[in-house]
């Protein structure tokens, strides 16, 4: 069971030497320095370098990104230009090289590998100029440099650190709002019977209420005075993920609660409070069958129709699949696709079905093995870690569960545009920076 980390701001202090100079005796002298090396488990906190320390210019540069990312994507009639997106992103990559401090800045060799087998792969086969290929690869680039592990040093882990909590407050928001728009008649809430609320579409609105369910449940064990206010949330997080028909959305959902469950508890309780969930489930399981009844209407639909639940992803999972096949190395191309669909007459978009699959038909072996590395060793060193890592940590590694599934049927892996594509690399990012640092990071 992770225990709770020290009061938020703790620097680690010397205390063996400040007992050394107060004349202190050996085994306060042992004892002090155990306590100074070791808070709540692991080694603490060290101080920031004077040039990491966070200022209002960053402040302004993380929420102008993760309020830019979330507004394009709603319906609120703030119209966010692609070019104005890009170039948001563009200014925190430049902030953020005017700020970093390159002597400390370390280069993660298998994200590297990997923006070098996305740039073979453009070189290596002839792409439509419809796909954009270079623009999309510099904007999933700048996307990449602020959020993942590509590159690493203490202003980046800060910086990374401060955007992800900006995002867990505006997806929350959000969906708070979405819900609350459904007693509010002039605003769209519904695509068919597909709750999307202000969100832009429901398969945005699942996942971002998915997410935000396992960040109440984060919060609740986090705030223990107002566990029942977080509880209560979760739970209308998850009707809204539900309303979305989101299947995807639902099943990641439910992977990550019970991840989170089963390491933040000990064992036995972990066992017990997931029977007490699953109970609770079937008992009020009348409740939830009106919120779910867009989720039986789309698999009843998909079995009529092909007797399978995966009708609407199977034919772009063997698109992709074929398209590996056929560029086993390389693959076909970043951003690239043999079955696309035209947004305008210069424009093409792509829908692969998987993300997973998709890494394999657009980059190859080549950019699929370094996916591969990147992610599971995140699983590996939590595994190894699991007993001694703070709350925070497996939150983070929650929702990078959420994601491992939810990437099964969507494809947003390597499109910047894409509000998931950001979450992702910026949940990979984080979950690397909580499993490398040698100390607990305080909660919020």
């Amino acid at each position: 069971m992770p225990v709770l980390p020290p009061a938020s701001g703790h620097r680690g202090v010397d205390l063996a030497a400040v007992l050394a100079d107060r004349g202190g005796t050996d085994l306060e002298k042992a004892l002090a320095m155990t306590q100074s090396d070791v808070i709540g488990g692991i080694a603490a906190v060290p101080a920031q370098d004077e040039t990491e320390c966070w200022s209002k210019g960053d402040v302004f540069i993380v929420w102008l990104i993760g309020c830019v990312t979330i507004l394009r994507n709603t319906t609120l009639g703030i119209p966010v230009p692609l070019p104005v997106y890009y170039g948001i992103w563009g200014v925190g990559a430049g902030w953020t090289l005017l700020r970093m401090p390159g002597k400390a800045l370390q280069v993660n060799p298998a994200a590297a590998v990997l923006g070098l087998a996305a740039v073979c792969s453009i070189i290596a086969n002839d792409i439509p100029e419809f796909f954009h290929p270079w623009l999309r690869l510099l904007g999933w680039g700048m996307v990449m440099f602020l959020t993942s592990n590509l590159l690493d040093s203490g202003y980046l882990r800060q910086f990374r650190l401060h955007l992800s909590r900006t995002f867990d407050w505006l997806l929350a928001a959000g969906v708070g709002v979405s819900l609350l728009s459904c007693a509010i008649p002039f605003l769209p809430q519904y695509y068919g019977s597909q709750l999307h609320g202000i969100f832009s579409q429901p398969m945005l609105c699942g996942p971002f209420a998915a997410i935000t369910a396992i960040w109440a449940l984060y919060q609740a064990r986090l705030h223990g005075n107002r566990r029942w206010l977080w509880l209560g949330a979760a739970c209308m997080a998850t009707a809204a993920a539900m309303l979305s028909g989101s299947r995807g959305a639902v099943a990641g959902l439910i992977c990550g609660v019970l991840f989170f469950i089963f390491f933040n508890t000990r064992k036995h309780l972990a066992m017990l409070q997931i029977a007490v969930l699953i109970g609770i489930a079937a008992a009020t399981f009348s409740r939830w069958d009106d919120a779910a009844e867009t989720l039986w209407e789309k698999t009843q639909a998909g079995l009529e129709r092909s007797n399978s639940i995966f009708d609407s992803r199977a034919s772009k999972w063997e698109v992709q699949w074929e398209d590996f096949t056929e560029h086993p190395v390389l693959g076909n191309g970043f951003a690239n696709s043999s079955d696309y669909f035209f947004l305008s007459m210069d424009n093409a978009g792509v829908e692969p079905g998987s993300g997973w699959i998709y890494v394999l038909a657009s980059t190859g072996i080549f950019g699929g093995v370094c996916v591969a590395a990147m992610i599971f060793r995140l699983w590996a060193v939590f595994l190894h870690k699991s007993h001694d890592v703070n709350l925070e940590t497996v939150f983070r590694m929650a929702v990078l569960a959420f994601f491992m599934i939810h990437l099964c049927i969507e494809g947003y892996i390597f499109f910047a545009g894409s509000p998931l594509c950001v979450l992702f690399w910026l949940t990979q990012g984080r979950c690397s920076d909580l499993l490398s640092s040698p100390s607990r990071s305080p909660e919020p």
